[in-house]
């Protein structure tokens, strides 16, 4: 059996190939090398998985990509958390941006963007990443994530640059203090994911246009950094995958049309087009 995963900062997706051709699926808590420690993710797996899975050893191959897996010292951390529970799985750790680019474009080459919790871009020759562009986390980057995007509009909520109604109805979603916001975002866990949840306001109002504007600032930022890079090839077709790029498609489309790119294909999650992926390669 083939275990294929697809973690995010907010939620990981598992899916099981069984022998017989079934997939079972199972969706549990994103899993971020970055912000939470070996020992918590071992007791994540633990706890978020079924017993059966680990116990009767029948796993065979996992395939895992994963936010914060693009380096050496993190993919090894992910691993060895993994073999714990499948000592006798031939495993394969890496990169979220890599499944982003074997779902969208199997193995074929183009460029791939994920717009979720986070952001990356890169280009893909059909087989391996060649460049990506440089993942500064949502503090010092993330141009076009859902924590930029929630960053922004808090940041504006909490300068008053709101107008009041919209502001009144930010503060009946979230009535939260100044105190209380901060501390979220500077003394407790995982404040990506606080800022991201922030978009569902987003979205349920976008027809302001203050946020939509937010929205489209935060998507320009991002093909500003693209754009550089990209510059001096001739294809402009991007493929996206995530929920930001899922859910403000329209917009993205627009922002990438005034930097001459076509985007052609926008998934929620690449999961499903992953399992393809391995079935064809098994």
């Amino acid at each position: 059996m083939i275990l294929i995963v697809d973690s995010g900062s907010t939620k990981t997706e598992w899916r099981l190939l069984l022998d017989d051709g079934r997939v079972q699926a199972i969706t549990s808590l994103g899993i971020n090398p970055y912000f939470i420690d070996a020992e918590s993710i071992q007791q994540q797996l633990l706890k978020e998985l079924p017993e059966n899975w680990i116990h009767e050893g029948k796993i065979t191959k996992i395939y895992y990509y994963g936010t914060g897996c693009g380096n050496t010292f993190q993919q090894r951390n992910i691993e060895e958390n993994l073999r714990r529970l499948f000592p006798e799985a031939h495993l394969n750790v890496a990169s979220d941006l890599l499944g982003a680019c074997r779902a969208l474009w199997q193995h074929r080459s183009g460029y791939t963007g994920i717009l979720g919790t986070g952001c990356n871009a890169c280009y893909y020759d059909g087989n391996e990443i060649t460049w990506s562009m440089k993942s500064l986390g949502f503090i010092l980057g993330d141009e076009g994530s859902g924590a930029d995007i929630g960053k922004r509009l808090l940041k504006k909520y909490l300068e008053d640059q709101l107008d009041e109604f919209l502001a009144e109805k930010f503060r009946q979603q979230f009535p939260f203090q100044l105190s209380e916001f901060l501390e979220t975002i500077y003394s407790k866990p995982f404040p990506n994911r606080f800022l991201a949840s922030l978009v569902s306001f987003v979205k349920s109002n976008l027809q302001d246009n203050q946020l939509k504007s937010i929205v489209y600032t935060s998507f320009d930022d991002f093909f500003k950094l693209l754009k550089p890079i990209t510059d001096s090839n001739r294809e402009n077709e991007i493929r996206f995958t995530g929920s930001v790029a899922w859910a403000f498609e329209e917009i993205l489309k627009q922002v990438a049309s005034a930097y001459h790119y076509q985007v052609s294909v926008v998934i929620q999650n690449p999961i499903d087009l992953l399992v393809q992926f391995h079935r064809i390669d098994a």
